[in-house]
């Protein structure tokens, strides 16, 4: 009963600080009176994630990636108080030791890629990179990572990530995942010039103090409008 006491006394107290409003008299024997209403938005607390890394395996002869299986990489929705969309994806390159994709080059044309292919002006080889979203809406949606065309799903085929269920008290919230699969046979790159330096790139090297460097890296715009 204390807590409804508490209530009641509130809303008294606010219907008394708030203005009345003046009657106008219409000279009929009634009176008009209006009160405006203001609507403030409340900001949806966003809470996506995506893995921290991401491995791809290229052969030395080129030809097909290994890549992740389906189900494997994708986007997580943690938010708890909203669905999520994902508007936009860029493929940027490392601009320390990859710029402008002067080592490892996306390409989105297969006659660039593929076994005994010799590169064509990248300094270790040409990558074709080809994922899936299978469950974008109106069906699933396929795209070629491309460095300087990002991908935007359409709003037919929006990529959508439902709200994530509230956990029990002490419990960690279950995310929504959106898969984003890689098409095994299509992601493929040419022949690796010097296969040393590649691996020192993506592995480093503590005796010459390389450090590790990805090649690129998935840039995820997500809001909560759909596009």
């Amino acid at each position: 009963m204390r807590s409804k006491a508490i209530g009641c006394a509130l809303s008294a107290a606010l219907a008394a600080a708030a203005p009345a409003a003046a009657l106008a008299d219409t000279g009929t024997g009634s009176s008009t009176a209006d009160t405006p209403v203001y609507l403030d938005v409340e900001r949806a607390v966003l809470r996506v994630a995506v893995p921290m890394d991401l491995r791809l395996v290229a052969p030395a002869a080129g030809g097909a990636l290994a890549c992740p299986s389906d189900g494997v990489y994708g986007v997580w929705n943690y938010s708890t108080n909203t669905a999520v969309f994902i508007n936009k994806v860029e493929a940027v390159y490392n601009e320390r030791a990859n710029a402008h994709g002067a080592r490892w080059r996306l390409v989105d044309d297969a006659s660039l890629v593929g076994p005994y292919r010799e590169t064509d002006g990248a300094e270790l080889a040409n990558l074709m990179v080809v994922m899936e979203a299978p469950h974008a809406e109106g069906g699933a949606d396929a795209f070629t990572l491309d460095a300087e065309h990002p991908t935007m799903p359409a709003a037919d085929s929006a990529w959508r990530i439902g709200k994530a269920q509230p956990a029990a008290a002490g419990a960690a919230v279950e995310g929504v995942m959106f898969p984003l699969n890689f098409q095994a046979d299509a992601c493929a790159s040419s022949i690796v010039r010097d296969a040393p330096q590649a691996l020192r790139m993506s592995q480093g090297d503590a005796a010459l103090g390389i450090d590790p460097a990805a090649a690129f890296r998935l840039r995820f715009t997500i809001t909560t409008v759909r596009p």
